[in-house]
């Protein structure tokens, strides 16, 4: 899922709930949200502001949450393992 913050209203959208997205980013053309773009919010998710959020704008102008998303597949950290000796 690919959010963005709507050029004109800063909404946080995702790039499939809106039309146009990717052909007015490639045209580097104002990305809007559902309802900038077509007069009314798509109501599958609560309309947010992006600076009610915590998301920041990453460099390929996406959103993410603060430090990135977690690496896919990738298991939180595990405590070591004693070696055979108990060490």
């Amino acid at each position: 899922m690919s959010l963005f913050a709507c050029t004109k209203c800063s909404a946080v959208e995702n790039t499939a709930c809106t039309t146009g997205y990717w052909p007015h980013k490639m045209d580097d053309k104002p990305v809007l949200c559902s309802e900038c773009a077509d007069g009314k919010w798509h109501g599958l998710f609560p309309k947010r502001l992006l600076k009610d959020t915590h998301y920041v704008v990453a460099k390929n102008g996406t959103l993410e949450p603060p430090g990135g998303w977690p690496a896919v597949g990738s298991a939180p950290p595990q405590p070591e393992k004693p070696d055979v000796q108990g060490r």
